[in-house]
């Protein structure tokens, strides 16, 4: 019995044992589990996987389900994504030992399963929906932005353009008050009104005024004025501005001048400029301050000379400054000269200042030449300087032109003078010009009462050397008259038939200080009786000229112990001793400009150039020439010039007892700037002798023997 009893007893404690064997594997299962459940509740609770996850049915590994809810419905079936690799430790039992090791299966979708045990997968998983998030955002900020842009220009826009606040060029009113006419040169008074019927102001607005050529301002005269720029500031709402705006208008009588008035403006919240023109102003020059009027001949032969006498008159209360005339001469002109002479070239005179009331006159001279019944036209104008050239015209203040008609010569005409038909010739001041006049009759028609005229002027001419054969010469009126009188063939000259006159001139007037020059006017007249039996008056004219060259002066001298340099050496000269000298030239001009003077002279051989000169280097040296230069250049009329140099002359014993040259002849040569010629002058050489030192024992200039 009591071995029965201990065999069942046995027998249930090896049954217990058996089940807690059993039980041992299960009880460890769910500690796994419960280990895993934990470890994915702490893992979900820091990051939240779109994916909603599911138990693979052949493997106690966690899979995602690509078709599960994205939001899930319960902690239990979230699980971290877990990568397919084998779980090399093996699991301790409960009792002791270790479970084997237990491959894992891969889940259908590998690319989203990472290892539980691995950190740097759950880091990485974490950190992509954190991109994901922050990407959206900067997404929406760009789009809210953008938006933001279109509506606030939408708004501005409609600020701008719609509604009670619309900004329009039409909504700003510009009116000119204006006289209808004004006197050229008189002040122009200009008023300009700015209105502003916007709703909202405008801002940085300016008013413009653009004038027309010639004008000038008020407060500075003879500057001219093309644009100006009123600075205004802001305009409100409904406000008027008024400008005055005062300027010189300038033009010929009768003549329509156009001012452009406008205003620029801005509007807050825009950098644009807008710009609104008001109608053009028409202002007429009722008057000029200047009246022109010509006196000449109508009618001329083709290669006669023409004399054209222009009168430029004030007709303003005020003075006219810097008053300029410019002339435009017809083809086939050829002009001779001018009194006075022009400004610039052949056409242009600066008149300067004329006074209220005054005047001034400009005669002009010319040969013209062309066909048989053509007409040319001589044009002149009167006004003010262009800012940029002084010598061009800005705006004509008056104008006026003159026809003068081209016909066959009734009469020949011929002067000569010294046997040239040259209109102008130079000679010098103490020549005499013999001057030949040769009357023809070219007509087919006997030319009765002929006369020959000549009219002289000019500051060189002196009456006392007139000479005059058969014609008289009237020293008051200083003409000279041939005539039916005095000449008998002047009465009756047949067709084909000339009659020669002659006379001369002496010199010049020595009084003259500038520009000598005698011109003189040969005028032909005689009458015939035409086919209808009405007489008719015949004439012909020529000029001449003569100018007399600048008489021109050379001098030079030697010093020892004074001038501009001091000298050393024996005095007197001795033979084999060098001694110093300084050379004086000067030039001294007569009554015209020169140019281009140069005096050259020579060294001898004894003597050496030291290179110490006065007038910089204005004076040079050749040393194979031995020719010392000296440019002058310019010199005025009636001016001087003055130069000096240095030399050592060395005297050979075969000197001894002479005075030797110490610079051979000096020789001038320059242009005549009035007469267009080459004046020259020349002086005697330079000797030991010089008189001109204080020095008693230099005046000697003997060589003395060596010591």
């Amino acid at each position: 019995m009591a071995d029965d009893r201990r065999m069942r007893q046995k027998t249930e404690q090896e049954k217990t044992s058996e089940k807690s064997v059993v039980d041992s594997p299960l009880r460890k299962e769910a500690g796994r589990e419960e280990e895993l459940k934990s470890m994915r509740d702490r893992l979900y609770s820091r990051t939240q996987q779109p994916e909603r996850w599911e138990r693979h049915a052949l493997s106690d590994v966690p899979v995602v389900a690509r078709n599960s809810s994205k939001n899930p419905s319960s902690m239990q079936d979230i699980a971290p994504p877990i990568s397919p690799r084998r779980i090399d430790k093996p699991l301790e039992r409960p009792n002791g030992g270790h479970w084997p090791p237990r491959p894992m299966r891969e889940t259908p979708d590998t690319e989203s399963v990472s290892a539980v045990s691995e950190p740097e997968s759950i880091s990485s998983m974490s950190q992509q929906p954190k991109k994901i998030a922050l990407k959206g955002y900067r997404i929406k900020i760009v789009a809210i932005a953008a938006l933001f842009f279109v509506v606030a220009l939408v708004l501005s826009s409609s600020f701008l353009f719609f509604g009670q606040n619309t900004i329009s060029g039409d909504n700003i009113a510009i009116a000119v008050e204006a006289p209808f006419a004004v006197g050229g040169g008189e002040e122009l008074a200009l008023t300009a009104s700015i209105t502003n019927k916007n709703a909202v102001p405008v801002e940085s607005a300016t008013l413009i005024v653009e004038y027309p050529p010639g004008t000038q301002e008020t407060a500075t005269p003879g500057k001219e004025l093309f644009r100006e720029r009123i600075p205004l500031g802001n305009i409100k709402q409904g406000e008027v501005l008024t400008i005055p705006v005062k300027a010189k208008l300038f033009g010929e009588e009768n003549e329509e001048k156009t001012i452009i008035v406008s205003v620029e403006y801005r509007v807050e919240g825009s950098n644009a400029t807008f710009f609104k023109e008001a109608d053009p102003i028409v202002v007429k020059i009722s008057s000029s301050p200047v009246v022109l009027s010509i006196d000449g001949v109508s009618e001329i032969s083709s290669g006669q000379e023409v004399t054209l006498t222009l009168t430029v008159a004030s007709n303003s209360p005020s003075a006219i400054e810097n008053l300029l005339v410019q002339a435009e001469y017809p083809f086939g002109f050829d002009f001779s000269e001018s009194e006075p002479r022009p400004a610039k070239g052949q056409n242009v005179w600066a008149i300067g200042t004329l006074a209220p009331g005054a005047q001034t006159k400009i005669t002009v001279k010319g040969v013209m030449v062309g066909g048989k019944s053509e007409e040319r036209s001589f044009k002149f104008s009167a006004g003010l300087p262009n800012e940029r050239d002084r010598f061009a015209l800005a705006s004509a203040l008056t104008s006026i032109s003159t026809d003068i008609g081209l016909t066959d010569p009734f009469v020949g005409l011929a002067v000569t003078l010294n046997g040239k038909t040259d209109k102008t010739i130079s000679v010098a001041q103490d020549d005499n010009v013999m001057a030949t006049i040769v009357f023809t009759n070219t007509l087919s028609d006997t030319i009765y009462d002929g006369t020959i005229k000549v009219t002289l002027s000019g500051n060189g001419l002196d009456s006392s050397t007139i000479q005059v054969t058969q014609g008289f010469y009237d020293s008051s009126s200083r003409t000279i008259v041939w005539d039916r009188n005095n000449t008998s063939g002047l009465a009756a000259l047949e067709p084909g038939e000339e009659q020669r006159v002659d006379f001369s001139i002496g010199g010049v007037n020595l009084a003259a200080e500038r520009t000598p020059q005698v011109s003189f006017d040969v005028s032909v007249a005689g009458r015939r009786v035409s086919e209808e039996r009405v007489p008719q008056g015949l004439t012909n004219i020529e000029s001449r000229t003569v100018r007399f060259e600048s008489v021109t002066a050379l001098s030079s001298y030697g010093l020892y112990s004074s001038g501009p340099f001091t000298n050393a050496g024996p005095m007197p000269p001795r033979a084999e001793s060098p001694t110093q000298y300084t050379i004086m030239v000067g030039a001294k001009n007569g009554s015209n400009e020169l140019s281009d003077a140069t005096v050259t002279m020579a060294l001898p051989a004894y003597v050496t150039w030291q290179n110490v000169v006065s007038g910089g280097d204005t004076m040079t040296y050749n040393p194979n020439t031995r020719e010392v230069a000296w440019t002058i250049g310019g010199l005025g009329a009636n001016g001087s010039a003055e130069g000096s140099f240095q030399v050592t002359f060395l005297p050979s014993v075969s000197q001894v007892g002479t005075v030797p040259v110490l610079v051979g002849e000096q020789r001038l040569r320059a242009t005549d700037r009035f007469t267009g010629s080459v004046v020259r002058a020349t002086a005697s050489a330079v000797t030991t002798y010089i008189p001109q030192d204080p020095n008693p024992e230099a005046q000697t200039g003997r060589v003395l023997p060596k010591q």
